[in-house]
């Protein structure tokens, strides 16, 4: 097939870089592990705590470095890239998808090379990478103490996201975008200016089709992390499980985000409306809330109320 050819040229094309020379930390660390890769900072505190966090889709690792300082006990921050996301990803160029466990295990061993076993740990995610720590704590929900996730994808599937990322019809379709671009580029200008789509939506497929870089990253991101959504049920089973601990989870999401809106949460509000140590929280931002004033609203209403 023609797509599976195209497929099997893309390796020096599925981990993309996003930060600028100029904002790449310099004390980047890679970790390789069954069979995978995972590219990470560590800002080592004398703090017995330690947070774990995760970034967003196409974003640098060193955007969650923003919790450095900000954190409760001024903690360990050790920030991960996501698969195909500067070096992280398979040893090998495969379409196989990190299991939950694995980032588990990637993670132990880190804690453990570091010396960090022994800390209280917690776990942060934005956007996709809270979709990834909802899997985390999905995963092991007694591991982690204080949870915080900022506008988590993962609790309401597209539908496109569905057929493109677990169908061969999606596969095939994906590539056929990807031939032909520039069309496809066309015809969401053309559904914009006709008003069939909002901004929001033009603006999404315009960023994610790009480049052929972007288009294959997206692709390969997206297959990569396909085992990294827990149904509604596995996670509120877990958060079940940290109740009798009282180890806290919050949600918060952005009063104008268009992205990861707050309704996303309904049915899993509805499902956890009994926990007492989950906590749901709006604040007035969209869903670029990865800035310092923003943060520091955040933390205060997360650990100081």
């Amino acid at each position: 097939m023609l797509w599976e050819k195209r497929e099997a040229k893309l390796e020096n094309f599925v981990h993309m870089e996003f930060a600028s020379p100029d904002f790449r930390a310099p004390d980047r660390l890679v970790h390789a592990s069954k069979h995978w890769r995972m590219e990470y900072i560590l800002r080592k505190n004398s703090s017995p705590r330690v947070v774990i966090a995760f970034h967003g889709f196409a974003r640098p690792l060193e955007d969650m470095m923003v919790f450095q300082g900000k954190w409760p006990e001024n903690a360990s921050v050790l920030s991960i890239h996501l698969m195909h996301h500067g070096q992280s990803g398979p040893v090998k160029l495969g379409d196989h998808p990190i299991p939950p466990s694995v980032w588990m295990d990637l993670i132990r061993e880190v804690l453990t090379k570091h010396n960090l076993v022994e800390s209280k740990v917690d776990l942060a995610g934005y956007s996709i990478g809270g979709r990834i720590a909802l899997t985390l704590l999905a995963e092991a929900p007694t591991f982690w103490d204080h949870v915080l996730l900022l506008a988590p994808d993962g609790l309401v599937k597209n539908p496109f996201y569905r057929i493109t990322v677990h169908t061969r019809l999606g596969r095939m379709i994906w590539f056929a975008m990807d031939r032909h671009a520039e069309k496809v580029k066309r015809w969401n200008d053309r559904l914009l200016a006709w008003r069939i789509i909002s901004k929001h939506l033009h603006g999404f497929g315009a960023f994610h089709m790009s480049s052929h870089e972007m288009r294959m990253m997206v692709w390969h991101g997206w297959r990569a992390h396909r085992c990294c959504w827990p149904r509604h049920v596995e996670i509120t089973e877990a958060l079940s499980k940290r109740e009798s601990s009282g180890a806290k989870t919050t949600f918060i999401f952005g009063r104008k985000d268009k992205i990861i809106p707050f309704r996303n949460s309904k049915r899993l509000r509805l499902m956890t409306r009994k926990h007492k140590h989950v906590q749901f929280e709006i604040i007035p931002s969209g869903h670029g809330m990865l800035q310092a004033h923003i943060i520091d609203d955040l933390i205060n209403r997360t650990f100081c109320a």
